[in-house]
């Protein structure tokens, strides 16, 4: 069993990947927790490896061909490592925008910390149908799985929009910038 990185096969070279993946690290490097005086800035931390870890791994699986695997396999491999980072990392966003609605600090927004609570319900919705898809055999169960993706990613864009216009309004740029990136 031969193992080869997708940068060294002729035919299995992807520019978008590397595309994808060179925007996810800066996504990642724009999107450093800086502010320690945000609530649960500790849980920021993890969530903020946890997404790296994600690019990271994402990267390593869609880049390595297994000579006698199918495809199949890394596919849902890949599934189900990005379904299970996204439930955690979705716990740790729950915990981090449950204490920002209970506690008073500087910069306290609470209708952004809404936006992000349910901009992140969508992105799970999103994140849980594509890992779900690929086990599924039924095309009908599939097309649900779709349904569930394409509708949750709407909905995310729809409100990271509007989160971001709001930003915009308030002269928050950083946060765009990020958006941007990611």
């Amino acid at each position: 069993m031969a193992v080869k990185s997708h940068l060294l096969a002729a035919n299995g070279y992807s520019i978008l990947t590397d595309w994808k993946l060179a925007l996810g690290v800066i996504a990642a490097i724009v999107a450093i927790p800086t502010n320690s005086s945000l609530p649960e800035y500790q849980n920021r931390w993890i969530s903020w490896i946890l997404s790296c870890a994600a690019t990271l791994i994402s990267a390593a699986i869609r880049s390595v061909t297994v000579e006698g695997v199918p495809g199949t396999i890394k596919e849902q491999a890949l599934a189900a490592t990005g379904g299970t980072i996204a439930l955690v990392n979705f716990a740790l966003i729950c915990s981090i925008n449950g204490l920002e609605f209970t506690i008073d600090y500087s910069g306290r927004d609470p209708t952004f910390t809404s936006l992000q609570v349910v901009s992140s319900v969508f992105n799970l919705i999103a994140s849980e149908g594509s890992a779900a898809e690929k086990f599924l055999k039924d095309p009908m169960d599939k097309a649900i799985a779709e349904l569930a993706i394409y509708a949750g990613m709407a909905q995310a864009g729809i409100v990271t929009g509007t989160t971001t216009l709001i930003k915009y309004e308030k002269r928050n740029h950083n946060y765009i910038l990020a958006k941007i990136f990611s």
